[in-house]
């Protein structure tokens, strides 16, 4: 998807074209009890790392929050975009209470307020490329759909969290605040017994061909997802190995 802006840079106008950023699907916030949000920067966090795994395609988070009463919370997240289908994007959180039992709070959301400042040499250029956006609540699935302001592609992005519901409940309705849409969900958890969460994505674009609209076919793919999300990691595995085995891939490294 492409935009272009008129920018003014020391008195002249500029006009650039750019890829533009689509609304971000990934946000997650977790917190223990009612201690701060992971996000605030308040929480202490302990043996994080990322692993990418090459030979699958597959980005791991692993982390160790700690709460307001030294509860420790195991966080594993699992990510990845599928290369069997371009327009599925997919992230597993899988939360285990480490010595302690009690509640935990996950908020998740669509932030449509992303901009293209990812390239230093645009700084100071016009980096709204997408309108004011719109979102519709269809069932427990959240549709995000903008429109870029000059070419005017319009993108949408479907949500869904599935978790286990005798662990959680949504805590309410979602709520939008400016171009961000977020939505809580309630866990009581349990010392030592792992609960996951599944978040899933699919966009699509007027650019798409064979859709009625790009909201109805991202929603629907949400539900054809539904009835084989088991086999939606294996389906990207299998695709990002037959491309592996037709590309050669050298790393260099410091010894």
């Amino acid at each position: 998807v492409y935009n272009r802006l008129v920018s003014s840079i020391h008195g002249q106008s500029l006009e650039e074209e750019h890829l533009v950023n689509v609304p971000n699907w990934l946000p997650l916030d977790i917190r223990i009890g009612d201690g701060p949000w992971w996000s605030s920067g308040d929480v202490t966090t302990r043996d994080e790392r990322r692993e990418l795994n090459l030979r699958e395609g597959v980005l791991t988070r692993h982390a160790t929050l700690v709460g307001p009463r030294d509860d420790r919370l195991a966080v594993m997240q699992t990510t990845y975009v599928s290369m069997d289908d371009a327009h599925l994007a997919v992230m597993e959180t899988r939360l285990t209470a480490l010595g302690w039992s009690g509640p935990v709070t996950i908020r998740t959301g669509i932030d449509a307020g992303i901009r293209n400042e990812n390239v230093p040499a645009s700084i100071g250029s016009d980096s709204t490329h997408l309108g004011p956006p719109t979102f519709t609540p269809v069932g427990d699935t959240i549709l995000c759909e903008v429109q870029t302001r000059q070419s005017g592609i319009t993108v949408a992005t479907a949500a869904h969290v599935e978790f286990p519901r005798d662990n959680g409940a949504w805590d309410g309705p979602g709520v939008t605040t400016g171009r961000r849409y977020r939505r809580d969900v309630s866990l009581t958890l349990a010392d030592g017994e792992p609960v996951t969460l599944t978040k899933t994505a699919a966009t699509y674009t007027s650019r798409d061909a064979a859709i009625s609209s790009p909201g109805v076919a991202a929603v629907g793919r949400l539900r054809t997802h539904a009835a084989s999300s088991e086999d939606a990691l294996k389906l990207h595995q299998a695709a990002w190995g037959r491309l592996w085995e037709r590309f050669e891939t050298r790393l260099d490294a410091d010894p």
